[in-house]
């Protein structure tokens, strides 16, 4: 699931498939957030964390992250994309359980 979850990003991030297997140690939330997503994403910070504790030091990567790759939190880039992430994880997950 995490390696479909990542594959549009694949290519495009540089460290993709350590972030794929920082996902894989562990259990993973999914939270749905009805927000803007320039609000989700100014409330995650950066997802480098030097520049979350510099540029946005409450926030949840400055916070909880320990570098780039295990940065705390997984957020949309753009609002279609966090729609279709949230149907991934609510509706195409859902139904496999």
């Amino acid at each position: 699931m995490c390696h479909e979850f990542f594959a549009p990003y694949k290519g495009v991030w540089v460290r993709h498939e350590d972030i794929v297997a920082h996902c894989l140690e562990g259990p993973v939330v999914a939270v749905q957030v009805r927000a803007a997503v320039a609000d989700l994403r100014e409330f995650c910070g950066p997802v480098d964390i030097t520049l979350a504790k510099t540029l946005r030091p409450k926030s949840l990567r400055a916070a909880f992250g320990s570098s780039v790759v295990k940065n705390a939190v997984h957020c949309t880039d753009l609002d279609d994309d966090g729609f279709l992430e949230c149907n991934y994880f609510f509706n195409v997950l859902a139904g496999l359980a």
